[in-house]
């Protein structure tokens, strides 16, 4: 997703959402409230194996990062910082447990 803006949003993770079914169920959505401003909604989907090339996907390395540090976040109360990029979803590009 190169030359796509990349935004950032510091919250608390309020769900971790299984949103992906079959083939595509290693797929998950983050909502993330920020203090004093409205729930953002992150998407972060794992890269199938025969589709390497897919720009929207995460490998599966990362995406398994990313859906540990939204859990641990969500049962801790602990706020992340979240880098995404809006492509057909707003699709995460990096997580920070703070």
């Amino acid at each position: 997703m190169n030359g796509v803006p990349v935004q950032e949003v510091v919250g608390k993770v309020t769900t971790v959402q299984a949103t992906g079914l079959g083939r595509n169920s290693g797929e998950i959505t983050i909502a993330i409230q920020p203090a004093g401003a409205d729930l953002v909604e992150v998407f972060v989907g794992v890269m199938p194996d025969s589709n390497a090339n897919d720009p929207t996907g995460t490998l599966p390395g990362p995406y398994a990062s990313y859906v540990t540090i939204a859990v641990a976040a969500m049962t801790s109360g602990r706020q992340v910082r979240c880098r995404y990029q809006q492509a057909d979803k707003n699709r995460v590009s990096g997580l920070q447990l703070l």
